[in-house]
């Protein structure tokens, strides 16, 4: 997991450097996912499960977590 912590931590300071993001929780949930992608190469959101950190223990709550985030009206994705 620490590569992955050290990918999104590099990951997140790019995407808010410069930026007025309103809520920093947006940015973090597109951190992780960018990061999960990133070191899984995949794009089938189940596998992302390994590469983010979370509270969530099962597939169906980080699965929840990025719909959530896609269907944001305030994220423009």
């Amino acid at each position: 997991m620490r590569t992955q912590t050290r990918l999104y931590d590099q990951v997140y300071r790019y995407l808010t450097h410069g930026s007025e993001f309103v809520d920093k929780r947006h940015c973090q949930v597109l951190s992780w996912m960018v990061t999960a992608l990133l070191s899984c190469l995949n794009l089938n959101q189940s596998r992302w499960e390994p590469y983010v950190e979370s509270r969530a223990e099962q597939a169906q709550s980080y699965q929840r977590r990025w719909h959530r985030f896609l269907c944001n009206g305030r994220v423009q994705v």
